[in-house]
């Protein structure tokens, strides 16, 4: 049923989609964190800037239950090495959850490697993030806008 519904919803909404996916690629680095960090302060959450290049941020947030490492990552494909310094982060800082969006493609052995290994990771591609930004009814242009990115989902509890 998932895999008909994302079929159907790329087909119908595929002008956004693209839209939206040329849209996230000019955004800049800050404007996620802000956005993540901005959504923390207000849901009373502690977070911590791991590391911030021009196109990764590496955010840990701390819930009232668990905690949770987010990767953000502009860049188009997703290597081994890629994931594996999110795993290193993982492993240093003893966090068991992580959620991974990246705004490309990944490579096939991470793939693999994570559908064995690392359930508790969860990836999130462009299209997987843009519909859940859009839902039916929004426009791109709507979604760019200021502080109207959500992350909520992403966050632990």
């Amino acid at each position: 049923m998932g895999k008909f519904f994302n079929k159907v919803y790329k087909k119908y909404r595929k002008e956004e989609i693209i839209k939206s996916c040329i849209r996230l690629r000019k955004i800049k680095i800050n404007y996620i964190m802000d956005n993540i960090t901005s959504t923390c302060w207000n849901y009373g959450l502690y977070y911590e800037i791991i590391m911030k290049t021009s196109n990764v941020l590496i955010i840990r947030v701390k819930g009232k239950k668990n905690e949770k490492l987010i990767q953000y990552d502009k860049n188009r494909i997703v290597f081994m090495n890629n994931f594996n310094r999110f795993l290193n982060y993982m492993n240093t800082f003893n966090i068991k959850r992580g959620t991974y969006i990246y705004m490309g493609i990944f490579n096939m052995t991470v793939v693999k490697l994570k559908d064995k290994y690392y359930r508790e990771i969860d990836l999130v591609d462009k299209y997987e993030f843009i519909k859940e930004q859009l839902g039916l009814n929004r426009r791109a242009e709507d979604i760019i806008k200021e502080h109207k990115l959500s992350f909520i989902k992403y966050l632990p509890e």
